[in-house]
């Protein structure tokens, strides 16, 4: 059955409903051109460009303005998106344009896992230590690239997943995802019967209707945006109530000076008894506080708010969502009145802020954000029993010591805690939160996680990187069923996995059952040969294992033979390991960088495996210094070539040489059949000098 055609573009600053960003040679000629086509079919403006906009080492500022009209951006990471600048500098500008409401930044896995872009590895990795190369003089600039992926990486999308990925189905859910998403929005500014029509106002010609209204007092408009009307409505106090919207966005040029111009007497909203919308942003106001606020008002944004105080009868108001970030209150007012409609808080960057309130009467909170609040000690227990809250992060409050006595949360999808570095408990959970996905408590002083974790029935990933304290991990975790997830990067101190129950050390055997753990990230933890054994004997279901920089693991044991859906296995720089016992009979992904310690017998076993791969997409990285004895011949030059004959091989051998420091290397494949000569490919890779194998 046909869909209807979405009504698109209505919104009066967007001109196309979906930005693509992509790697042209990857996707433009396949997934990305049916993925335009399925869009199109719905009504869906697609911004089209054409491939010389996209050539060169620098955004185009038509890319630029075609990003800024955008409503949805889809990013399309395949596997060399990272390798164009070109690509990195759109993903940057989305991250940066798309911060505003009403925003949707899609992204697209496309055989590439999340992973790869939070914590770069594989062709990711390979690229921007590349790009460190390049620009050895700008570091910032590749640090500012590595943050824009590893925050898309934690954005809701798609994931294509080799070999057993249906394309086209792909397509049709991102397609019936944007074209919901695009009614949801239109669907949003209907409150209450009244129609706040932020869209309907169409560039200058719809700006020259509303000014005709009242061509010479501005205070009887129905909206205003240019600056200069607010300011002589604020400073006069000319505001009445035809006044609907505000939106005062100060030019950056605009000099400290005119601050004086800025002067009100905290009243000037009084009059405005209809207006539903303010917005205020990059504005310094050096006089009074607002004494009052309309009972109208639905959506307060308010960045960097410039006082200590709110108004008094902000309790009093219709707020649907109430934005503060980057403002200077230290100190909030209890929320004890019922707030019926209040559904989103913003308090992010507030750096004097020490203590969230008593929320209990905004019992419809769906989102509290607390990023970066460096001063907030205390969330006030009322939090923890908000029925209808969904996100709740406080990343980066390094100075909050508790969270909450307890969690009640029953629709808590995504608790985000990261960077919390003061924080060293984690609060009991009392109920079953079924829709828990992901808990971040990275770089947390956590010690000790409780046996109650087992409520949190719907929980996908759990990350405890590098959290230096946490020893132990509860029995109760193998009993969550959804789990997939679980990273412990550089958590240094857990060298031994326990599992615990009531003080004491417990048994997995009946446990381990219902666990359906995918990915197991322990790189820089510094596992034992016990605790390896551990993880592969009872979690045999896992695709993934991240083991790197362990420098007290000596054997892979014969156990990991088990594991048939292990895909991708990193070993690298365990630089004590010596003995490979068996290998995973389906790895698609092996990699022992600098493992030199390696027993001739081992690095056969790893060899005999490669020689004998069925043909598909693989990656195998080992040491090693000798070419295989079924190869006819080749050379040692710079150009290492070899003959076969009859059947061409399942692999190519990559020769690296040990330098004096750090290199690129280039490897291009020619491969001459006859009279024909075909380009295969061409990858690159970094290796530091002391992994490279000695002449």
């Amino acid at each position: 059955m046909a869909q209807p055609a979405v009504s698109s573009c209505i919104d009066y600053k967007w001109k196309y409903d979906v930005f693509p960003s992509f790697h042209g040679e990857d996707t433009r000629l396949s997934f990305v051109s049916f993925l335009r086509g399925s869009l199109h079919e719905r009504g869906i403006r697609v911004f089209m460009d054409d491939e010389h906009i996209r050539t060169g080492e620098e955004i185009t500022p038509a890319l630029i303005k075609a990003i800024r009209e955008s409503r949805i951006a889809i990013i399309v990471f395949s596997e060399n998106y990272a390798n164009s600048t070109f690509c990195l500098q759109e993903l940057v500008e989305i991250l940066e344009c798309f911060k505003e409401e009403g925003r949707l930044i899609y992204p697209v896995f496309y055989y590439v896992d999340p992973s790869e872009l939070r914590r770069p590895r594989a062709s990711y990795a390979e690229a921007l230590a590349r790009l460190e190369k390049r620009f050895k003089d700008n570091k910032q600039q590749v640090e500012n690239w590595r943050l824009a992926l590893s925050q898309a990486a934690n954005l809701k999308g798609c994931h294509l997943k080799a070999k057993i990925a249906n394309e086209q189905e792909h397509i049709t859910e991102i397609t019936n995802e944007v074209s919901a998403r695009i009614h949801r929005i239109h669907n949003h500014l209907h409150i209450e019967g009244d129609q706040v029509l932020m869209h309907d106002v169409i560039e200058d010609m719809g700006k020259e209707i509303v000014r005709q209204e009242s061509p010479d007092e501005p205070g009887k408009r129905s909206r205003l945006w240019f600056y200069q009307d607010i300011l002589h409505v604020l400073n006069r106090n000319t505001g009445t109530n035809k006044v609907g919207v505000i939106f005062l966005d100060l030019p950056e040029d605009f000099s400290e000076d005119n601050e004086v111009q800025m002067q009100w007497s905290g009243k000037a909203f009084m009059k405005m008894t209809n207006l539903k919308i303010l917005v205020i942003k990059n504005a310094s106001f050096i006089s009074k506080c607002p004494t009052h606020l309309p009972k109208s008002l639905k959506w307060l944004k308010w960045k960097g708010y410039p006082f200590k105080f709110l108004p008094h009868n902000i309790c009093s108001t219709e707020l649907i969502c109430l934005d503060l970030s980057n403002s200077c209150f230290d100190t909030l007012q209890p929320f004890t009145k019922k707030f019926h409609t209040l559904s989103r808080m913003n308090f992010r960057n507030c750096q004097f802020l020490q203590q969230i309130p008593d929320l209990s009467g905004v019992f419809n909170l769906r989102e509290l954000w607390l990023d970066d609040c460096t001063n907030l000690v205390e969330i006030h227990h009322s939090v923890g029993c908000l029925n209808k809250l969904k996100e709740l992060s406080a990343m980066r409050c390094n100075s909050l010591e508790i969270l909450l006595p307890d969690l009640r949360l029953v629709s808590l999808e995504n608790l985000n805690l990261y960077g919390c570095s003061r924080l060293y408990s984690f609060p009991e959970i009392l109920i079953e939160m079924k829709y828990m996905r992901n808990l971040h408590l990275g770089r947390t002083a956590i010690i000790v996680l409780p046996s109650s974790i087992c409520n949190l029935i719907g929980l996908e990933t759990l990350n405890i990187e590098e959290c230096p304290y946490l020893e132990q991990l509860p029995t109760t975790i193998c009993l969550l069923p959804n789990l997939w997830e679980l990273n412990a990067t550089s958590s240094k101190v857990l060298s031994h996995i326990k599992m615990y129950k009531e003080g004491q050390e417990e048994n997995l055997d009946c446990y381990a059952l219902s666990l359906k753990l995918e990915r197991f990230c322990f790189s820089k933890c510094n596992l034992s040969d016990d605790s390896l054994a551990l993880c592969l004997s009872h979690f045999t279901n896992m695709i993934h294992l991240d083991i790197s920089f362990s420098s007290r693991v000596t054997t892979l044991p014969a156990c990991i033979k088990e594991c048939h859906h292990l895909k991708y296995l990193s070993l690298d720089h365990c630089n004590r390991l010596q003995h490979i016992e068996e290998m995973p009979p389906n790895l698609e992904k092996f990699s022992a960088i600098c493992c030199m310690s390696l027993t001739k017998r081992s690095e056969s076993r790893v060899l005999y495996q490669v020689l004998n791969l069925q043909p598909g997409k693989t990656n195998f990285i080992f040491p090693g210094g000798k070419f295989p004895e079924n190869l006819d011949s080749y050379s040692r030059r710079s150009c290492v070539s070899f003959w076969v004959r009859d059947v061409f091989p399942t692999i190519f051998i990559w020769i690296l040489v040990k330098q004096d420091q750090d290199f690129l290397f280039s490897c291009s494949f020619l491969v001459h059949v006859n009279d024909v000569k075909l380009d295969i490919s061409s990858e690159w890779l970094l290796f530091p000098s002391r992994a490279m194998p000695k002449k």
